[in-house]
């Protein structure tokens, strides 16, 4: 069963931002909360953390069931908020927090049709401008692409499409909300770890390519293919429309 990025970690030089889905219960949001930073162990030990929470509504009991996770081991520090919703804005000035109200779109709300349809909606794209390095967690509700490298250790996940204009040498998960036709590429790829939607491939023994190429399912399993080869990635490209 796919799992959608619901909580998605992103290390920054002034500390760690944590997005929380907004059309996601409240209290499947707080078990993904803890097990992501169970996982991480105190790899963002005593960071300290911006929660961007779109338009959720967050009343001061939430914020302080969200509070007692992020202290709890890790003891990683909330100083702020990003939000669309009024409400949330003043919660976070009750409690003394930096807070930010994104203007764009604040006015306007999704309709319920576009979060219930079947189809695969388009999605938008995080560009990463710099290496992934060991340790290091970066996750996107979209396509990612990254101008650079994904280290050993380092992890990546997308909702969409991973492209690595560099070396992906990490662990690497596209497709993370059941996107099947989800594709991975890479000037050198060469990841740890490999998955798209619930198919899996462990790439240690993969030959080493001087060509760039892209990992895609076909038959439920990973197929690595040249990334020259136009014919069949323009059939993977078919069936992401």
């Amino acid at each position: 069963m796919s799992e959608k990025l619901g909580v998605i970690f992103q290390g920054t030089k002034s500390g760690l931002t944590i997005a929380l889905d907004e059309t996601q219960p409240f209290n499947d949001l707080l078990s993904q909360l803890k097990k992501k930073l169970d996982d991480s162990g105190y790899f963002f030990s005593d960071a300290n953390v911006t929660l961007n929470l779109g338009r959720r509504d967050i009343s001061e009991e939430q914020f302080d069931l969200i509070k007692k996770i992020t202290s709890n081991g890790p003891g990683l520090n909330v100083t702020g908020i990003k939000t669309y919703s009024d409400v949330s804005l003043a919660t976070a000035k009750k409690l003394g927090l930096q807070a930010i109200l994104n203007q764009e779109n604040h006015a306007e709300k999704p309709a319920a049709s576009q979060s219930t349809s079947p189809k695969l909606p388009a999605l938008p794209a995080s560009l990463v401008r710099n290496t992934i390095r060991s340790g290091q967690i970066y996750e996107s509700p979209g396509h990612l692409v990254i101008l650079g490298d994904v280290n050993y250790g380092a992890e990546i996940a997308a909702a969409g499409d991973i492209i690595v204009f560099g070396s992906l040498r990490g662990n690497a998960f596209a497709g993370a909300t059941g996107r099947k036709q989800a594709i991975v590429a890479a000037l050198h790829l060469a990841p740890m770890l490999l998955r798209i939607d619930q198919a899996v491939a462990r790439c240690q023994e993969k030959k080493s390519s001087q060509k760039a190429e892209f990992a895609f399912i076909e038959n439920g399993k990973i197929v690595i293919d040249d990334w020259t080869n136009k014919n069949r990635l323009s059939i993977v490209d078919s069936e992401n429309i």
